[in-house]
């Protein structure tokens, strides 16, 4: 065997090939068991296809490894540690970069055959649809635990799926590095303790943002592991339709617990939506982060937007108003940074801009959307004063998700 003492195989290339055990022929592969061995994962079984169905075969050092089939020695019979199949382990399962805040997704295994035994030594991972590798060693940090020395910096579990040990405060899901609803489906998969203390150690916008793909049985383990008073705070950080969706399905009395601890204008809008049916902006309307006034220079204004931190993903337009918050016109992101740092807003905003009343229908607002290619609109009162805004996707969620209200609009 030193001929091929250090040959290298992708698990992805072993399936479907015939096997044979003891010089018996079993089937042909489906998958490798493996287990751990120190700090080395080695195969010590193969799941076939064999005429009695699927079925999983013990079995000892690799013979012959060729393109027609795999031939090992019968297993010694020793009882096996942690044993786990490798094509569920790796095959589309996700883990978490928190170097560089993306999500990479298993492609295959490599095994290398040294001295008759199968070992794994890598996982061939894609990250934002580019393919790249990255060696894994399997180290004992805790039981179930596979660790990356370096380029990953994230542990694993590896009983049947691999899910990420997230530090989740390297990450700004506001910044687009890492989409909320692919955070929630990684942290779906953490054993319940450990879900509930990683989704704690998530800044408010980003905790806001993965809570909406929750369960609400999950928001009721939240609601008792981080209290009320940090529940109503990631709650407050969302729009009034989405805040009132989150807490349906929760019991009465934890909705008003949360409810004692927004503001007082959140709370009458988010309680109005649970409980009567809407259908004027006025309920809907979320605050303009980014309001200044026409004399202010276009240095100012990025400086404010600079300091919204988080919240500035969610930030299309400068809404620019007077002394009596009448509004004026808006100026958009990609304008700001095309002009002088010296100019005033007066001199690049858009003069008398689109934009919807308070009591106008969330239809009207869809409307306006069709008709305009805006990522967001302000709405104002009866004296054009500037009460807030409403961005696209909200309303395609209102109307999506309040479907009576969206019948009736």
């Amino acid at each position: 065997m030193s001929d091929a003492s250090e040959r290298v195989f992708l698990l992805s290339s072993l399936i479907g090939l015939p096997a044979s055990v003891g010089g018996h022929r079993r089937g042909r592969v489906a998958d490798l068991t493996v287990s751990k061995a120190g700090a080395q994962l080695r195969v010590d079984g193969i799941v076939v296809h064999g005429a009695t169905g699927v079925e999983t075969v013990d079995c000892g050092a690799m013979q012959s490894l060729h393109v027609s089939g795999l031939e090992f020695c019968d297993g010694d019979g020793a009882p096996h540690g942690e044993r786990f199949h490798l094509g569920q382990l790796v095959f589309g399962k996700r883990m978490l970069d928190r170097a560089s805040g993306s999500v990479r997704v298993a492609r295959d295994a490599r095994l290398v055959l040294r001295d008759g035994v199968l070992i794994v030594t890598a996982f061939d991972f894609d990250a934002l649809g580019h393919p790249f590798r990255n060696v894994v060693d399997f180290v004992e940090e805790r039981l179930k635990r596979l660790v990356h020395p370096s380029a990953l910096r994230s542990s694993v579990g590896i009983d049947d799926v691999v899910v990420p040990r997230l530090y989740a405060q390297s990450h700004q899901i506001g910044d687009d590095k890492i989409p909320a609803v692919d955070l929630a489906e990684i942290l779906s998969e953490l054993e319940p303790a450990e879900r509930i203390a990683e989704f704690s150690r998530l800044g408010v916008s980003d905790a806001a943002a993965v809570l909406e793909y929750e369960t609400p049985a999950f928001r009721r383990e939240l609601i008792s592991a981080i209290g009320t008073a940090r529940m109503a705070q990631l709650i407050g950080a969302l729009p009034p339709a989405r805040a009132a969706s989150l807490l349906w399905g929760l019991p009465l009395s934890e909705i008003d617990c949360v409810l004692e601890h927004l503001g007082r204008g959140e709370a009458e809008r988010v309680h109005h939506l649970l409980w009567n049916k809407a259908d004027d902006l006025a309920h809907f309307l979320t605050p303009c982060h980014l309001e200044l006034h026409a004399s202010a220079t276009v240095a100012q204004a990025i400086a404010e937007y600079r300091r919204l931190d988080g919240k500035a993903a969610r930030v299309s337009y400068v809404y620019v108003i007077d002394a009596e918050r009448h509004l004026l016109g808006v100026v958009s992101a990609s304008a700001l940074l095309r002009s002088p740092a010296e100019a005033p807003l007066s001199a690049i905003m858009t003069a008398q801009p689109a934009r919807l009343h308070q009591t106008d229908a969330v239809k009207q607002a869809s409307r306006m959307f069709q008709r305009y290619p805006f990522a967001a609109l302000p709405i104002v009162d009866l004296a054009d004063r500037l009460v807030g805004k409403i961005e696209r996707d909200e309303v395609d969620f209102i109307l999506g998700r309040f479907k009576d209200l969206g019948n009736q609009c």
